[in-house]
């Protein structure tokens, strides 16, 4: 299956990628909006595939957006160093494009779980802020982050 042109492209499943949680959001490009659908549970980078399946085909996204992480140079602001967990990240972005033949777009996702936090109202103080900052709704909130990001890169 090829991916259609990119003014075709219609709607995109997003995943915020991480060794024990992916957070996983959808996106419709007509309406230039994103919204978070779950967290899936993984473990060491795996999720279950099965209910990958299942959110492939009940969302049908034409394209797959996975958030890369990148590391900030203090002393250079605009350079990025490539993130130690991008491994995991390619090698979960290659199983997405061989078990649906659609194809992955990365998007840089520096910051994304910090403005979910910020959209979900946490802060990092208090044992009640704490807990919330470790509910696998942030997760899926960071993926509409990244599909976020991957709209307004689409416009530009």
């Amino acid at each position: 299956m090829t991916t259609p042109h990119n003014s075709e492209i219609r709607s995109a499943l997003g995943f915020d990628f991480g060794l024990r949680r992916i957070g996983v959001a959808t996106a419709q490009t007509i309406t230039a909006t994103a919204s978070p659908v779950k967290t899936l549970v993984a473990h060491n980078g795996q999720p279950n595939w099965n209910q990958v399946d299942q959110l492939v085909a009940e969302w049908r996204p034409d394209v797959f957006v996975v958030g890369k992480p990148t590391h900030r140079i203090v002393d250079d602001p605009g350079r990025q160093d490539e993130h130690e967990m991008m491994e995991f990240v390619r090698e979960f972005a290659s199983r997405l494009m061989s078990r649906y033949g659609l194809d992955v777009f990365f998007v840089d996702e520096y910051l994304s779980s910090y403005a979910a936090e910020q959209q979900m109202g946490v802060q990092k103080q208090g044992r009640r802020s704490r807990q919330k900052k470790n509910t696998p709704e942030l997760d899926a909130m960071a993926a509409k982050m990244i599909l976020e990001t991957w709209l307004s890169e689409r416009k530009g």
